[in-house]
């Protein structure tokens, strides 16, 4: 696999890691309240989110 292909499958992956999380926020009623970080080779994904109790 060359440099570029896995540039874009890396970035296909990250795509698809934010919809899961934009999906689960939505499932527990949470709104993302700031850009998502990713922990170690996109792996994990993370945000703070707001929801009716807070923070």
């Amino acid at each position: 696999m060359t440099a570029s292909e896995t540039a874009a499958a890396d970035a296909r992956f990250r795509a698809w890691m934010r919809d899961n999380l934009h999906r689960a926020a939505a499932h527990f009623g949470l709104i993302e309240a700031d850009e998502p970080v990713f922990g170690w080779r996109f792996r994990s994904i993370g945000t703070v989110a707001d929801g009716p109790d807070g923070r």
